[in-house]
């Protein structure tokens, strides 16, 4: 994936937008979609499988890289948050003694982020309406892209 440049008040909601979609797109069988809509990033909607440990996963996964950001400047942080699709399947271990399993991936999705922390303006003035409606705009249209990116992958699969 190309690298995302978000305001860091975008981070949870376009992570969790774009790990539902790559989950879902990528459900195996059938599951119920269950709509989700954004309220920093509206009018986005995204699917989600409807599964409520995929929700608690998904949470966990975004708080473990929101810890493991690094700083790169005053105001930006750069990450890189992980979703890899395995097969387990067993491995024979040295005269047949002990049985172990291995990991076996088939795919993976690497979604790069640099997260800018600059205060907003003052709220109530047009520069933080103006600022504002800019950061928004500017992560909605990132996270489109991003939406866009891997559906057409995931078609071509």
């Amino acid at each position: 994936m190309p690298e995302l440049e978000l305001h860091d008040s975008l981070v949870e909601e376009g992570l969790r937008c774009l790990l539902h979609t790559i989950l879902f797109v990528r459900s195996p069988g059938s599951v119920r979609p269950q709509d989700s809509h954004c309220a920093l990033l509206a009018p986005l909607t995204y699917a989600k499988c409807g599964v409520p440990d995929v929700d608690t996963t998904v949470n966990n996964a975004i708080i473990a890289f929101q810890r493991s950001l690094i700083s790169v400047s005053p105001t930006n942080f750069r990450g890189t948050i992980v979703i890899s699709f395995f097969e387990t399947r067993p491995t024979k271990s040295f005269l047949g003694w002990m049985k172990n399993t291995e990991k076996v991936y088939f795919e993976r999705w690497k979604i790069p982020i640099i997260i800018n922390t600059d205060a907003l303006p003052a709220e109530g003035g047009d520069t933080y309406s103006y600022e504002w409606h800019r950061i928004r705009e500017s992560g909605r249209n990132d996270i489109k892209r991003a939406m866009v990116r891997i559906l057409e992958v995931n078609s071509n699969n």
